[in-house]
């Protein structure tokens, strides 16, 4: 779903690349969790570590205008390489809890009403992603009280006999 997420916005947005970037807690570090058009082992950030991590710990969009063409981010479109006119990072949460970054990157502007879009998606985006690590928590719940009920038969089998 995240991939599907991912895709759709930068289509919407006129983005070739994306990156969806999970922030864990308790190490404060991102890693990519889906990508579009660079590689899934991208390496872990920190807080304030590129426009990702400065977004994440600021809580604001970062966007980066007129990338100079000697950076070595750069968008791979098949016949060439393109230098990414435009870098858009957007820091999404729930209840106020940082969750993770939005990434995206246009060989094109990405005007004022793109951004906008972004920022209301990322809102969106940290629903679902909370959505599912409840939806996770639950499974593992679930399986555990299934194990336990499982152990609890066992021993009653076994004070009867």
């Amino acid at each position: 779903q995240a991939r599907a997420a991912l895709d759709a916005l930068c289509d919407y947005v006129g983005a070739q690349v994306g990156v969806i970037y999970d922030l864990d807690p308790s190490s404060d570090r991102l890693s990519a969790l889906v990508t579009r058009a660079l590689p899934a082992d991208l390496p872990t950030l920190r807080l304030h570590e590129g426009l990702p991590g400065e977004a994440a710990a600021t809580g604001q969009p970062v966007v980066l205008r007129d990338v100079p063409g000697d950076t070595p981010f750069k968008v791979h479109v098949g016949f060439d390489v393109l230098t990414p006119r435009c870098i858009v990072a957007v820091p999404f949460a729930f209840e106020r809890r940082n969750l993770g970054v939005l990434l995206v990157a246009s060989t094109r502007d990405i005007d004022a009403d793109g951004i906008d879009f972004l920022q209301a998606a990322a809102r969106q985006l940290g629903v679902g992603i909370e959505n599912v690590r409840a939806f996770d928590t639950c499974q593992r719940l679930l399986t555990e009280v299934d194990t336990q009920r499982g152990q609890i038969a066992e021993q009653l089998e076994q004070l009867q006999a």
